[in-house]
């Protein structure tokens, strides 16, 4: 997307002065129940900790020519949030569970004819390889020629492990949208990283949920009669979706709305993170274990859902938006141009805030709830730097997707607030 920037036409004041608000513009946020405004509050806690995770999986690199691994993070912050403490502390124990037997099969896997490189990073086992010279994996893929792929906990005759990321640096592959080894390994640690907070989710208390979107799998919960299977699990949580879906949940559709919208979130939440463009664009076809289409044709037939989908395509569009702004920004800085204190503290705060909006997709359990998280994010956005969406860039850029197609009714009306009359 060619982007037309006006950079030196919006020097400052881009942050909200104090004492000033901007409330929220999502009208169907109106309309939520108390007890779906409780889930989303207990559910912020998981996000907290998935975005930690998400963040330390942008530290993995990969050689593009050896597919040498090496990861750039040997300290990890503390924790400051006491509920996320006990995500750290649930997760710490399962790698721990697992440790002993993974070691063992990434010295396995470093003999196996064709692997160039294996590491362990964040709990999950990362290979890679050159499907060139040789092809000891067979990816399938939700795409085309798959160059990555990730497997979730498992426990079978190959061996026992927490999540594998498999990658091919094969550069013929990587020809047409240049994304490199590095980006695709990020991408499925992502994909692992979600994985992980599926779990935590399920040992979350205050929560009670027990529905894990990649089943309850013996190597994760235990094989003995009594557990919990999978499809006892969602029966299980039934009143939290019936709240999240804004309707019964008691019904085999019903399941498969959310089974199909666990699984595009899961999707969008590594797309997003990874900023594909095509993701954002509402023309385009997009993915999941589900199937191809538009955003909307992948999470169930429902009206309402199909609703919220497209009102969180306009938010993401949005954020996509302040991302390029943020980009034109600081390559400004580089040219000359001096921004001002406001456009300063965005560009130092948005890589967080984007990586949150992340998460929030990645932990929520309906779309719905995305829609919902998502929108509160960016009206905490806007009422931060209300100036943002009224600049000259920000305004080009949403003509831009206008000319493409936005796919959203009335794109402006949704991620735009409307100021309220003098009168």
């Amino acid at each position: 997307m060619e982007e037309k920037v006006y950079t030196k036409t919006v020097k400052d004041a881009i942050i909200a002065p104090k004492n000033e608000s901007t409330k929220p513009f999502a009208e169907s946020r109106m309309m939520e129940s108390a007890e779906f405004r409780e889930l989303n509050e207990k559910i912020k806690i998981a996000a907290v900790y998935l975005e930690r995770l998400d963040y330390y999986a942008e530290f993995i690199v990969i050689d593009p020519e050896t597919g040498t691994i090496k990861y750039n993070r040997t300290d990890f912050a503390p924790i400051e949030n006491l509920q996320a403490k006990q995500y750290q502390e649930n997760f710490t124990d399962i790698i721990k569970q697992f440790t002993e037997d993974m070691e063992k099969k990434a010295e396995n896997l470093r003999k196996t004819p064709g692997v160039c490189d294996v590491s362990i990073i964040l709990g999950a086992i990362v290979a890679t390889f050159d499907s060139r010279k040789q092809n000891p994996f067979t990816l399938q893929g939700e795409e085309g020629d798959p160059r990555g792929e990730y497997h979730g906990a498992n426990d079978d005759s190959t061996g026992r492990y927490l999540g594998m990321a498999l990658i091919d640096i094969n550069p013929e592959k990587r020809k047409q949208d240049t994304v490199s080894p590095t980006v695709s390994a990020i991408h499925e640690l992502q994909h692992h990283t979600l994985a992980v907070s599926d779990y935590l989710i399920t040992r979350d208390a205050n929560l009670g949920l027990q529905s894990n979107r990649g089943g309850r799998k013996p190597a994760l919960y235990g094989s003995d009669r009594s557990r919990i299977q999978t499809n006892q699990a969602y029966l299980h949580d039934q009143e939290q979706f019936s709240v999240l879906l804004g309707r019964k949940f008691a019904s085999k559709s019903e399941l498969e709305s959310v089974q199909k919208q666990l699984a595009y979130l899961d999707e969008l939440h590594s797309s997003y993170l990874q900023k594909k463009e095509n993701w954002f664009n509402a023309s385009e076809n997009v993915y999941s274990a589900s199937g191809h289409g538009k955003h909307w044709e992948l999470v169930g037939s429902h009206t309402a859902d199909v609703a919220s989908s497209k009102r969180l395509l306009a938010y993401l569009q949005g954020f996509y938006t302040c991302d390029k702004l943020k980009t034109s920004w600081e390559e400004s800085v580089r040219t000359g141009a001096v921004l001002g204190v406001g456009q300063k503290k965005f560009i130092a705060d948005f890589a967080k805030i984007f990586r949150e909006v992340g998460s929030l997709i990645g932990v929520t359990r309906t779309i719905h709830q995305a829609e919902s998280l998502v929108s509160e994010k960016w009206s905490d956005l806007v009422a931060q730097y209300p100036k943002l969406v009224e600049s000259p860039q920000f305004a080009s850029m949403l003509d831009q997707w206008e000319e493409k197609g936005s796919g959203v009714d009335g794109l402006r009306s949704v991620i735009i607030p409307k100021k309220e009359s003098t009168h």
